[in-house]
């Protein structure tokens, strides 16, 4: 449970960022960091062992289903038969 707890906590830190993110002039990338750094500071607690099964479940594969999503698909079927 505490697993689900630290997850949706980072899901709420990020959207939070974002929703900065366009009122300060710092870039996206920049205020995850000073976030990330801000929940990591011992007030909050955020001493959690994340195994690495549960990494590899839960944030490979939607950064590589975006990464996937965001391929350039004329450069892909133009240089396809060179991947393989």
């Amino acid at each position: 449970m505490e697993t689900l707890y630290l997850i949706f906590l980072l899901l709420l830190a990020v959207g939070a960022s974002r929703v900065l993110a366009n009122v300060v002039p710092l870039p996206l990338p920049i205020l995850q960091i000073i976030m990330g750094s801000a929940l990591a500071l011992p007030p909050f607690g955020m001493g959690v062992e994340l195994r690495p099964e549960i990494f590899m479940l839960l944030f490979i594969p939607p950064l590589l289903f975006y990464d996937g999503w965001k391929i350039p698909k004329r450069e892909f079927t133009e240089h396809g038969a060179e991947m393989t």
